[in-house]
């Protein structure tokens, strides 16, 4: 009896920190699938509400040329450039499909790994993996880093 007492203690002592916890991801899982969604709609004014000023984007990307992987490193004028381009009126339709997510959190910082793939007019042109860095700033989470890799369709990844 003392021991169905005490596991329904610890029981009713964890329910709320796994709530906040489930409560917590959930609004880092909503701000990236806002991201997300405001890339796809070419929204650049939503997606600027979701980034922090100082956005850094990294890219680490299979070029069939090179047989190689190659990296490149964004720093936030890029990033400006990235969201002006998002806002620029595109001929082609794109589409950012998340596959998985999996989400680390503090109370303070957050790792977004996303599995994904990317299409342009309906067409995959590649897929990859999302690695975004978050924090949180007067109760938002906004996103202060991304790194993707990039491996074209049809392609083994090694």
């Amino acid at each position: 009896m003392k021991r169905i007492a005490a596991f329904l203690l610890l029981g009713i002592c964890c329910v709320p920190f796994l709530l906040a916890q489930t409560s917590q991801e959930q609004r880092i899982r909503n701000t990236c699938e806002e991201f997300f969604m405001a890339l796809n709609q070419g929204d650049s004014t939503k997606m600027r509400t979701l980034v922090h000023p100082k956005l850094t984007l990294h890219s680490n990307t299979f070029s069939k040329q090179q047989n190689k992987l190659v990296y490149q490193s964004h720093n936030e004028a890029d990033a400006e450039f990235f969201l002006q381009e998002i806002a620029a009126i595109r001929n082609e339709v794109w589409m950012e499909k998340i596959i998985d997510w999996k989400i680390q959190s503090d109370e303070a910082i957050a790792n977004v790994w996303a599995s994904y793939e990317f299409y342009v007019n309906k067409k995959m042109v590649h897929s990859g993996v999302n690695s975004m860095q978050l924090i949180l700033q007067n109760g938002s989470w906004k996103i202060v880093s991304i790194l993707d890799s990039r491996f074209p369709a049809q392609t083994d990844k090694k």
